[in-house]
């Protein structure tokens, strides 16, 4: 009877996931990232040697993941640029990872359905989550954190030698793999009270580190990352950002921009340092009491701790996706209050479907790039990234007045992110005007863009042509 209850709780999590994530299969593709990943890659339309070479070498992205594009190219053979298969790809693996969730909750939370119901819906209806599920390039990043849950509750459940063989396949997915050995050790720790000889961990440690090795080699070969680490400051926030939009999933977009200097849900980098140092005393002190609040607080830092540890100096580039694993730990922490105070249940209950009713409207904020770029401008702005983007997206459909506000803006609010982003958002407006036939604003907006990139051919040669034009005339 126990068993059927366990059975029939899991089945319901998985279906309310489905509902509220289903509308993911009428959206379409952004072109953020999905077209160098999979629309306009030509490395995923084979399954022959040479395309099988190429996944296994690549650092497309900066990024190794052989198994990530395997699963793209399946499902361009079965289904072409459909992009709803993709999204289905998604979802399929984000209703395994809550099944997985749910499961894990039954292991370390004594069968209790209910605590384990709830805490796999807190995990799955985050709006977080939507980032994985709703943009098709994140397919890799998911199908990793599904195969390290399923790691660790293979390791839950003593199935060592198949713990260790999801492991690998999660290596070869994407970076996320690195946080399966931390996790266990500190479940290992503070959970589970028991110890694993450490021969049997050796396979989980191998896995991270071959995994950390093989993407700091693609970040270097791709993206110039230095050797160094970023400054302190920059690591306490993105961690910070990470955590805070956990308990505050506000202002969403695709990517943080994390420097000194960010102020992420306003905190300062000394207030966000402050914040993650007290809160870890304040678990250590409270250990004999509450290990389950400390083993949660420590694996939080241990699963985003890659995201700083696979950045390069300067700015930090955070995402939503990047939560995906730790709410999983705070869904857990969470199931282990729920099922001391069985009292604040409703209160988890209420909880969920606002998480889920916040779910189904950041879905419709990712249907397609122009929603994407005007919510993003929405929350911030003052990030010209969104202007930019609205702008390419208007000019590649033969609307050059509309692209013309969006370039106009992305000059002006574009200062902080540097002369080469200037250089181009007057270069695009000057692209944008010659479209027009106006060859005096065309001429005048190349000229701006010489001032930030006075070495540039190609801004050379249309500043040439626009005044070549003008003569004509």
């Amino acid at each position: 009877m126990k068993q059927r209850r366990a059975i029939i709780g899991g089945a319901l999590v998985v279906l309310a996931v489905l509902l509220v994530f289903s509308p993911v299969l009428r959206n379409g593709f952004v072109d953020w990232d999905d077209d160098i990943l999979i629309y306009a890659n030509p490395y995923i339309r084979g399954l022959d040697f040479l395309h099988l070479r190429w996944m296994l070498t690549s650092t497309l992205n900066s990024a190794w993941q052989p198994l990530g594009w395997f699963t793209l190219a399946l499902i361009y053979k079965m289904f072409g640029l459909a992009a709803w298969a993709y999204h289905a790809q998604s979802l399929k693996l984000h209703l395994i990872s809550t099944a997985l969730v749910y499961a894990i909750g039954l292991e370390l939370l004594a069968g209790d359905v209910a605590a384990s119901a709830l805490a796999a819906l807190l995990f799955a209806l985050h709006p977080l989550q939507v980032e994985s599920v709703a943009w098709a390039s994140c397919g890799a990043d998911i199908l990793c954190c599904m195969l390290s849950l399923g790691a660790i509750y293979a390791y839950l459940r003593s199935w060592r030698k198949t713990s260790y063989l999801i492991a690998a396949w999660a290596a070869l997915a994407r970076w996320e793999a690195v946080t399966i050995f931390p996790l266990l050790l500190i479940l290992d720790g503070l959970v589970l009270k028991k110890k694993f000889p450490w021969r049997g961990k050796l396979p989980f440690l191998f896995v991270a580190m071959g995994t950390g090795a093989a993407n700091a080699i693609a970040k270097t070969s791709v993206m110039n990352y230095q050797s160094s680490s970023p400054s302190v400051a920059a690591a306490a926030l993105a961690q910070f950002s990470v955590l805070g939009r956990i308990v505050v999933p506000v202002a969403l977009r695709p990517v943080y921009f994390i420097t000194p200097e960010s102020t992420p849900l306003g905190f300062s980098a000394g207030q966000a340092a402050v914040f993650l140092l007290g809160l870890t005393a304040l678990s250590f002190m409270f250990r004999k009491k509450a290990p389950a609040a400390l083993a949660a607080w420590l694996c939080c830092l241990a699963a985003i701790a890659p995201v700083v540890s696979m950045s390069r100096p300067g700015p930090l580039f955070v995402h939503d996706r990047y939560a995906y694993l730790p709410l999983a730990i705070v869904a857990m922490g969470i199931g282990a209050l729920l099922k001391k105070r069985r009292a604040l249940r409703p209160a988890a209950s209420i909880v969920v479907v606002l998480l889920a009713a916040a779910s189904i409207q950041r879905i419709a904020v990712w249907h397609d790039a122009e929603s994407l770029w005007k919510s993003v401008a929405a929350v911030d702005p003052q990030e010209s990234l969104a202007y930019y983007d609205l702008g390419t997206l208007y000019m590649s459909r033969g609307k050059p007045y509309q692209a013309i506000y969006y370039f106009r803006e992305q000059a002006r609010r574009n200062p902080e992110k540097g002369r080469p982003n200037l250089a181009r958002a007057w270069n695009d407006l000057g692209a944008a005007y010659s479209e027009l036939g106006n060859w005096s604003r065309a001429a005048a907006s190349f000229s701006s863009a010489l001032i930030y990139a006075p070495e540039e051919p190609q801004i050379k040669a249309n500043l040439s042509a626009a005044r070549a034009r003008l003569r004509k005339h």
